[in-house]
């Protein structure tokens, strides 16, 4: 269930709540609504089940708990979901470390593994069969260290394309 938030005023937020149960994943060329955007990257993160509900308010979109009820003046309802690009939506950095440790997709690295300070410079890394923690196909999950998670990427094959902010990167290694 996707709860959409419309807008907010001075005093409280005006609250429009849109339940959609069938949505189609979009694979049409054509731009896809937030709602399709946001449960197809759900179902890509997501085992059933786990994905948090997603809001919207001001042009944000943020993934909240369930059954959170809005009232008085608000800035901010949770973790940010991403951006949308197109028909797709980027996810953000406030959702691999909020919610990392329930994704699919995780790859977990001992402390002092070498990748992982080539993982906070930016770098892409070198997986291996033994790092992934649960599904093992190619998309986006979390980077965890001793099973806390450090931050987003992006599988490709037996690499890791790196989602790590580039303000929080370390600049020399």
């Amino acid at each position: 269930v996707f709860i959409f938030h419309e807008g907010l005023d001075r005093n409280h937020c005006r609250v429009r709540h849109d339940h959609l149960l069938e949505v189609s994943p979009c694979n049409s060329p054509k731009p896809c609504s937030e709602a399709e955007a946001v449960k197809t990257l759900f179902s890509e993160l997501f085992n059933n089940g786990d994905a948090p509900t997603a809001v919207k308010l001001k042009g944000v979109l943020y993934a909240t708990p369930p059954h959170l009820r809005v009232s008085g003046g608000c800035f901010s309802l949770g973790v940010r979901i991403g951006e949308q690009k197109g028909v797709r939506i980027a996810p953000h950095h406030q959702l691999f470390s909020a919610y990392g440790k329930s994704m699919k997709r995780r790859w977990d690295f001992s402390a002092d593994d070498p990748r992982i300070l080539r993982y906070l410079h930016g770098d892409v890394i070198e997986i291996t069969p033994d790092d992934c923690t649960a599904d093992s196909t190619d998309g986006f999950g979390c980077v965890t260290v001793c099973g806390c998670p450090l931050g987003g990427a992006k599988r490709v094959g037996n690499t890791l394309k790196n989602h790590y902010p580039k303000g929080l990167r370390i600049p020399n290694i």
